[in-house]
């Protein structure tokens, strides 16, 4: 018995009163199979030489009661039992001390101890290693029947989880862990083993795949402390051989980390590249292909059958960063496939190169029937899944036979909120006359299901039977969100092979910001953008976003067609001189409460009341300066919050003189901005809205530093609200009354500047987006 001191401590503790020949530590939280030592006994009453037994670790996952075969290093368990030398560990890595029995006596023979100083992992795998140095004349024993669960955690509260947000994970770890154990090695073997180097190779990794393309790393850290990790990692890999790098397959790592690594760290490049077979388009008969580089391009030549060179459709290079760090580029090739092709290969920099397709290596040319039979297979697949989903599996397949959901076109805004994109291209599409199969998502709660039901809309409940039903036999999903809720109901992984739709992404408003990190995520196959520049800062040929001019096209907002024919009739019949300021300030990530489960509703977060945010926004609304101006210039003022901000309406506590409003029943959105004469906003792409109809913005950004430096879902891309915006740019109270002054006594009307970047801004504002978008999505089945 001891105080808390850590693990390592009291591990050390006990090894102090250890009598007999073997020791291992199971931790309190997991738990072993009932033939565990029955298991490991039998093997060591045959072998007299075994100095380290290695079990089987099979995660528990609490949360749903459920065992997991699927830890990182289960192939280590393939046989029953594997026996190995030290100098064949090679990658047969041990990281975990509680599911692994160690001799006693070689333990006090070398005054072996646990690490108290690492924190806060790797004392385990330290000690491990460690140990192996001192028993090469033993052999190590992985042991597939001697299982040993470990839980998982409902709640993410194991040491391991939360590392991850403590500062020594990224200093003291990597110095004393990481460090010390290959300068240990080197100093008593003179060498660093291979199963040394990829232990920590295998660690490391997770900083990479936690790290590489992160819009906001570590901001806990200080910029002293990211510094050490930088310099940490050069000296790390200063003792990683070239060689263990090329060699490492753990955890699936295949050239894109190793490029990066060679990048960083060995200024150096992989000796050999790998063409990776992405995707298939069966009815543009076009192949995906991405390979991985760092710094100047290789040439590049694909070939058919051996003699004909072909050149991509479309083709474009992602840039992939770490840590404000070029980490490596990948080149992204949409190859046009022709009647005559059997094979194809690829050369770069005059060399062969081997293909990826699946996980597996094909050296060479490979056949495109080969390509054809993979995807295909991997189409109607119904292995690997449980009883429960393979019966939902069959259900699915039966739903085909349903009348009135076959071929659907299944159109979504919000699951609580219409009125955006997908409405108004659902209504064009309806009143075109197409005959498609159309259905409009929505939730029966939301205040825009009576509106639509009455217009005729064919809705269908969100999250109901008959949604799941239309998803299984879709032809198009088609939505300005792309929220996991949309894309992901039901589970694809579920239904794969099942659910065959192409997805439209008709977004929610102009992306001025870099929204790759997010987007990047989502399958889309048709890309809607409204400007040159935002078409460019995502297909463009060199950028963060996997998009190329194949998925992205340029037609304009679907919604911007019936705004600008709302705002023409609002002015011809409307003689009304009044002036609106319409305020909008967007939301705020760090504020606002989790979303519920497949749902865009959000919880109350507490920590709303005193945020910066919160404070600005009411202190402006309750400003005498405000009402002052309002009085004077006979402005009416509509506050009116985003929609994840809106469950704190009532907190403003607005005054008599302000309107304050959510989302009404019977009241477009677009109504609300054509009767406004101006809008105050932040950073809402609602600005764009406002300057598709040439009236004035003005910017208030007080916590400009805080947004861009990672507190809100911003990510600074080609826009500057300086040079790009439509209006001034204020953060503080005060130049944003001045600037409403100055805007009012000019009657709101434009400065030359902001009608110029309006011009320059939309590409179309002919009241033909709608037919541009519908022919984008007719144009993917053909």
């Amino acid at each position: 018995k001891k105080e808390n001191g850590g693990q390592a401590s009291a591990r050390n503790l006990g090894m102090k009163n250890v009598t007999n020949d073997w020791v291992t530590f199971i931790d309190p939280d997991d738990f072993i199979d009932k033939k565990y030592f029955e298991v490991v006994d039998k093997l060591l009453s045959f072998e007299s030489d075994i100095g380290m037994v290695s079990c089987n670790l099979i995660f528990y996952r609490e949360a749903t009661n459920a065992l997991s075969d699927t830890h990182p290093l289960n192939y280590r368990f393939i046989k029953a039992t594997t026996l190995l030398k030290s100098s064949e560990l090679i990658d047969y890595i041990q990281l975990s001390a509680s599911s692994a029995f160690f001799r006693t006596e070689l333990i006090k023979r070398n005054k072996l101890v646990m690490k108290t100083n690492i924190r806060p992992t790797f004392e385990d795998a330290y000690f491990v290693s460690e140990y192996l140095l001192h028993s090469q004349n033993y052999r190590t024993a992985f042991l597939k029947n001697a299982k040993y669960f470990y839980r998982k955690r409902q709640g993410q509260t194991s040491s391991i989880d939360t590392a991850w947000g403590q500062n020594e994970q990224y200093t003291e770890k990597l110095r004393k862990g990481y460090l010390g154990l290959l300068n240990y090695s080197k100093e008593k073997e003179g060498f660093i083993p291979d199963f040394i180097q990829n232990t920590v190779l295998y660690d490391l990794n997770w900083y990479f795949r936690l790290l590489v393309n992160n819009r906001n790393p570590l901001p806990f850290l200080s910029a002293e402390e990211k510094k050490e990790f930088g310099s940490l990692l050069v000296e790390i890999f200063k003792n990683i051989d070239s060689k263990t790098i090329l060699d490492f397959e753990l955890v699936d790592c295949d050239l894109f980390f190793k490029t990066g690594w060679f990048s960083l760290y060995k200024k150096d490049k992989p000796d050999e590249y790998e063409v990776k077979v992405e995707a298939y388009d069966n009815i543009k008969k076009e192949l995906k292909l991405v390979y991985f580089f760092s710094g100047v391009q290789p040439k590049e030549s694909v070939q058919f059958n051996s003699d004909t060179a072909v050149i991509a459709t479309h083709s474009k290079v992602r840039e992939h960063d770490f840590m404000g760090s070029s980490f490596v580029l990948e080149k992204i090739l949409w190859i046009p496939l022709e009647i005559d092709t059997n094979q194809i290969s690829i050369f770069l920099d005059d060399k062969p190169v081997a293909f990826i397709l699946g996980g597996e290596k094909h050296r060479g040319a490979i056949s495109l029937s080969k390509i054809e039979q993979f995807f295909m297979l991997r189409l109607k697949s119904n292995q690997g899944y449980s009883f429960g989903i393979s019966v939902l599996r069959l259900l699915a397949r039966l739903s085909s036979f349903l009348p009135g959901y076959q071929n659907a076109w299944v159109f979504i805004d919000r699951d609580i909120q219409s009125d955006d994109n997908a409405e108004h291209l659902y209504r064009y599409i309806q009143k075109k006359g197409t005959g498609i199969n159309a259905r409009f998502i929505l939730r029966k709660t939301s205040h825009d299901w009576a509106r639509l039901k009455e217009e005729g809309f064919r809705l269908i409940p969100f999250g109901s039977i008959r949604h799941m039903i239309l998803m299984f036999n879709a032809k198009h999903l088609i939505s300005s969100h792309a929220d996991h809720y949309i894309v992901n109901y039901p589970p694809l992984s579920w239904f794969s092979g099942i659910i065959n739709y192409k997805y439209t992404f008709l977004q929610h408003g102009v992306i001025k910001d870099d929204l790759s990190n997010w987007l990047n995520n989502k399958a889309i196959d048709i890309f809607v953008t409204a400007s040159e520049e935002e078409y460019k800062s995502i297909a463009g040929k060199q950028n963060k976003y996997k998009y190329t001019s194949k998925e992205v096209c340029l037609t304009g907002l679907s919604r911007h067609d019936a705004l600008l024919k709302k705002a023409r009739e609002y002015t011809q019949n409307n003689n009304n001189n009044n002036k609106v300021l319409l305020i909008m300030p967007t939301w705020r990530e760090d504020i606002v409460g989790g979303t519920l489960w497949m749902s865009n509703r959000r919880r109350i977060n507490e920590n709303f009341y005193t945020s910066e945010y919160a404070m600005a926004w009411k202190q402006l609304l309750h400003s005498k300066e405000l009402e002052k101006i309002s009085t004077e210039n006979q402005l009416e003022i509509v506050f009116f919050p985003h929609s994840n901000m809106s469950l704190y309406l009532g907190w403003f506590d607005v005054p008599f003189y302000i309107k304050a409003i959510t989302h009404q029943p019977n009241e477009s959105i677009q109504d609300i901005f054509i009767q406004a004469s101006l809008l105050l906003t932040d950073y809402s792409s609602v600005a764009f809205e406002i300057a598709l109809l040439e009236k004035p913005v003005i910017y208030y950004q007080f916590d400009r530093e805080k947004v861009f430096g990672g507190s809100h879902t911003t990510v600074k891309g080609y826009y500057d609200y300086t040079d790009d915006g439509f209006g001034p740019v204020c953060e503080n109270e005060k130049d944003l009354l001045t600037s409403l002054e100055t805007v009012l006594k000019n009657n709101c009307d434009l400065e030359k500047k902001y009608l110029d970047r309006i011009n320059k801004t939309f590409k179309y504002r002919d009241g033909k987006c709608c037919g541009r978008i519908y022919q984008s999505i007719l144009d993917l089945d053909n």
